[in-house]
Parts: C-alpha cells; sequence; structure tokens
C-alpha cells in the first residue's frame, strides 16, 4: 500500500529526517501502487476469508470477480489523469502557479476536507449494497498500513544515518 504524504513526508519533515528521499518513496511507491495493485488485488481477495465464503456458497449483494485492466484504468482515469492536468496547468499556463501558491493553505483545507469525503462515499456504497466487513479484516488493513510505514521510516533513517 503506498505512503500517504501526510505520514511518508511531514513526520518525517518535523522529525529531521531526509525529506528529499520520503518524498521520492512517496511519489514512487504511489505510482507503482496505480500499476500493480490493480493486479495484486484479485490474488489478495481470493485468498481472503471473504473468497471462503463466497466458496461455501455465502454471497452478498454486488459480489463480483476483480478484472485488473479495468481497475487500472479507473485508477488512471481518477489519479493519474488528473495529477497530470494539474502539474500541465501549473507548469504551462502563465501565472498558475503564483495563484495556487497565493492560495495554498485554502487549497489544502479543501484538499483534506475532499479526501477525507472518499472514505465515507465508500462506506456508503458498501452499505447499500449490504456487504459487511468484519473487525478482523479492518485491524488486518491497518495493521498492514503500519508495517508498511514501519518500513518505509527504517528505510529513511538508514539513508539519514
Amino acid at each position: 500500500m503506498p505512503t500517504a504524504l501526510s505520514s511518508g513526508i511531514t513526520f518525517t519533515q518535523q522529525l529531521g529526517g531526509n525529506v528529499s528521499l520520503a518524498l521520492l518513496l512517496t511519489v514512487v511507491s504511489n505510482i507503482l501502487g496505480i500499476f500493480t495493485m490493480p493486479f495484486m488485488l484479485p490474488h489478495i481477495v481470493a485468498a481472503s476469508p471473504l473468497s471462503a465464503a463466497a466458496d461455501a456458497g455465502v454471497t452478498s449483494a454486488g459480489a463480483g470477480v476483480l478484472e485488473p485492466v479495468p481497475l487500472l484504468l479507473q485508477l488512471c482515469q481518477t489519479i493519474l489523469l488528473p495529477t497530470m492536468i494539474g502539474a500541465a496547468i501549473r507548469g504551462l499556463i502563465p501565472g498558475a502557479a503564483a495563484a495556487i501558491d497565493k492560495r495554498k493553505k485554502l487549497l489544502s483545507y479543501l484538499s483534506a476536507a475532499l479526501l477525507a469525503l472518499v472514505p465515507w462515499m465508500q462506506i456508503s456504497k458498501t452499505a447499500s449494497q449490504h456487504v459487511s466487513i468484519k473487525g478482523s479484516g479492518i485491524l488486518a488493513a491497518a495493521v498492514a498500513g503500519v508495517v508498511m510505514h514501519a518500513v518505509f521510516l527504517v528505510i529513511n533513517y538508514t539513508a539519514a544515518s
């Protein structure tokens, strides 16, 4: 799972770590995540307890097979394309970078608010499909996230030493 910007860079900066390396790891892991997760996710789901329940005849509304290519295209459309358009606007339109930098705090709040809506939308979508998620699955995802962040902290600490 790619590292988040706030934990990957902000904490590194606050603790006096190697910010350049943290930024590099964040950018690379997020870009790699776009291209690797669609192909890994079907295998992860197939090995999960939810897959075993489906094999036993217990299914939920809206359950289906994850196809990697449509998922990859959706990630490119919703993440990569807007990022590239934003970078192009900032770099090619005169005065755009200055206008964006002038409103950096406002745009930061707007970005955080919109980002906070993503889990809400996904939970709402899942609830409407009557899909239940066990606490153990949420705990496993949280533990995996903490482990990944710890690995990046060790890499960053080692590189800074």
